[in-house]
Formats: structure tokens, C-alpha cells, sequence
């Protein structure tokens, strides 16, 4: 919010994180996710660096595109290793067991119906719809039966390269955390020159400028999954109590009951 500090210097706007910064980030992420992956995959030639590569690329556009990708990483990094770990169990213990259409029809239909039921599920969703889709990718339902160690190494480099991602996204610093440092540094300044005001300040404008901050801020902190600090809070009181302690203006006194007298 525009306002203007006690020392009569305008202030400038806290600009809340716009979409397309976070936009260019997550493009820039899921860019050299690929690269990375690509890379490995070239170099090694093996199918299981190909996987990798598949899940970081996949996974990253997945959390790119969502407004709190910190919040649904550890939820999608749980639900892939779920679905790969099913997807092992069937690769492992089904699979070679399978000898026509009707086997596969039959042993693969009560994996999709627990996967179904967690998905509807309000408090298993979140986990099912990733645990499903990464069953179906390392079940490799319909394929011939491998044997252990290569399904093992495929279906630990899918969970690698996912909990990569997740991992990057985790790491990643969070917008409302710069913005609520700046807006510390600014409270903790104009409070310096409040205090250093020979003239007061009226309550109503301290309010209107540092009251409609915090409330900017809570909303933007509130977008980001964060909460407000609490001790911006007690910065804001304590301009009001600065000016509680400054003395009224000389008008003031004189309007005031029996100072005529």
C-alpha cells in the first residue's frame, strides 16, 4: 500500500510476488530438470536414467503448475513411492505368474480398486492420485516378467528422480519470506524516526499507514501458505505506544479543560 512514513518521506509499495516471477521460476526448474535428466540418460544409455529422466521431467511441469507446489510436494512425493512400490510388489509377485488376458484382467483389477477407493477418499486423495498413476507406470501391466534387480532399479529410479523434484521444491525459498523481511526492515525504520520526531504523530495515520501494510501482508503471506510473524504484530503496538509518550501539541493543551483557568 502507498503511505507515507512519520518522517513525511513517501513510502514505496511492498510489491506482493506477481504470478510471473513464480512462473519463470518453475519454467526455468522443469527446463533444467529435463536437461539434467536428458543428460544422464545419454550418457548412460540405460533404461533406468531414462525413467529418471521421465519422472523429473514429468514431475516438475506437475508442481510448476501448482500455486503452492511446497505444500503438495511432500503429498506427491509420498503417493509416487506408494505407486512404486505397489508397482514393484505386482511386477514381483504377479507378474510372472500371468499366462493370458484374463489373468492380467484379474490380478490387476484389485490394485486399481483400493487405488480407486483411497482417490475417493477425501483424506487419501491427495497420495492416490499420484500412487495410481505411477502404479500403472512401474506395474508395466501386460509386459514380460523381469527379473528382480531390474524391476528394483526401475522402480527406485522413478522415486528418485520425483523425490528430486520434490526435494528442489522444498529447497526453494518461499515468497512470503522476503516480503515479510522487508516489511520488518521498513516497520523497524519508520519506528526509528518515529521515535525521533520532534513533532507527534496522530494514531490515525500511524494506523492508516502500518495498519493496511499488515493487512497486505497477512493476505500475501496467507496466498504463499504462511502465516504472519507474530512479531510484526508487537512492531506495529509499539508505534502506538511511542505515540502514546510524545507530548500533545500545544493546541491540544490549550483546548483542554481548566488550562484556562
Amino acid at each position: 500500500m502507498q503511505g507515507v512514513s512519520p518522517s513525511g518521506t513517501e513510502l514505496l509499495r511492498l510489491s506482493p510476488p506477481g504470478n510471473p516471477v513464480l512462473a519463470v521460476r518453475a519454467a526455468l526448474l522443469a527446463a533444467c530438470a529435463s536437461l539434467a535428466g536428458s543428460a544422464m540418460y545419454i550418457l548412460s544409455g540405460s533404461f533406468s536414467a531414462e525413467l529418471t529422466a521421465f519422472s523429473m521431467a514429468i514431475f516438475a511441469l506437475v508442481l510448476g503448475s501448482m500455486p503452492l507446489p511446497h505444500v503438495i510436494a511432500p503429498k506427491l512425493g509420498t503417493g509416487v513411492v506408494l505407486g512404486v512400490i505397489a508397482g514393484m510388489a505386482y511386477r514381483i509377485g504377479v507378474q510372472p505368474h500371468i499366462g493370458g488376458w484374463s489373468d492380467l484382467v484379474l490380478t490387476i483389477l484389485p490394485f486399481i480398486a483400493i487405488g480407486a477407493l483411497a482417490r475417493a477418499h477425501p483424506r487419501s486423495a491427495p497420495y492416490a492420485l499420484d500412487a495410481n498413476m505411477c502404479f500403472m507406470l512401474s506395474s508395466q501391466a501386460g509386459a514380460a516378467a523381469a527379473p528382480m534387480p531390474a524391476v528394483l532399479a526401475s522402480g527406485l529410479s522413478m522415486a528418485a528422480g520425483t523425490l528430486a523434484m520434490v526435494g528442489c521444491y522444498m529447497a526453494l525459498p518461499r515468497p512470503g519470506r522476503h516480503l515479510a523481511a522487508r516489511t520488518r526492515t521498513r516497520l523497524d525504520r519508520d519506528l526509528a524516526l518515529l521515535s525521533a520526531r520532534a513533532e507527534p504523530l496522530g494514531h490515525r495515520r500511524w494506523a492508516a499507514i502500518w495498519g493496511r501494510r499488515i493487512v497486505t501482508l497477512a493476505v500475501e503471506l496467507d496466498k504463499s501458505g504462511e502465516t504472519l510473524p507474530p512479531d510484526l504484530l508487537g512492531l506495529a503496538s509499539a508505534g502506538h505506544d511511542l505515540l502514546d509518550r510524545q507530548p500533545l501539541p500545544r493546541s491540544t493543551k490549550q483546548a483542554t479543560p481548566g488550562s484556562t483557568a
